[in-house]
């Protein structure tokens, strides 16, 4: 019995050095993937991180990223295929909602008024105006007589 407790001691061991061995496959295997990727994808990526050590060097708890941390992560992200891989700071679901925030403000900038003018002429604007409640009432019983009498009846 205190034989198998042994072996088993000791093959809780191996196992716990192969878990807690850094991944050397892995290196190896994205070091290959890397030299498949196109030169401008990896400089993309390179200052995707470089960007990421720079909040992170402002700060030292929580990095507190600004408007313009967040456009150039954004536009970064934009350049590349693989930028969820290089992001560590922030979640990819956030930079996709940054994404669609600054699609938003962009389309609404886009489609802003370009004058100040407004769309009715100044002498409409004037007459409605100018207009007593009695006379809109008057109207909208007119209209009420013509277009349907049993609403009429309702508004008198």
């Amino acid at each position: 019995m205190l034989a198998g407790i042994l072996k088993f001691s000791q093959y809780l061991g191996s196992r716990l050095k192969q878990w807690t061995k850094p991944a050397t496959a892995t290196l190896v295997r994205g070091t290959i993937a890397d030299m498949t990727r196109s030169q401008s994808d990896l400089l993309v990526e390179n200052a995707i991180l470089r960007q990421q050590l720079i909040v992170l060097n402002r700060q030292v708890k929580r990095p507190q990223l600004t408007n313009s941390d967040r456009i150039r992560l954004v536009f970064l992200a934009r350049c590349t295929g693989c930028w969820q891989q290089a992001l560590h700071i922030v979640q990819p679901d956030t930079l996709l909602r940054w994404h669609r925030d600054l699609f938003r403000l962009y389309w609404r900038y886009k489609s802003r008024s370009k004058s100040r003018k407004p769309r009715l002429p100044q002498e409409t604007i004037n007459l409605i105006k100018n207009t007593p409640a009695h006379d809109l009432l008057m109207g909208l019983s007119l209209f009420a007589t013509d277009a349907n009498p049993k609403l009429c009846c309702v508004l008198c």
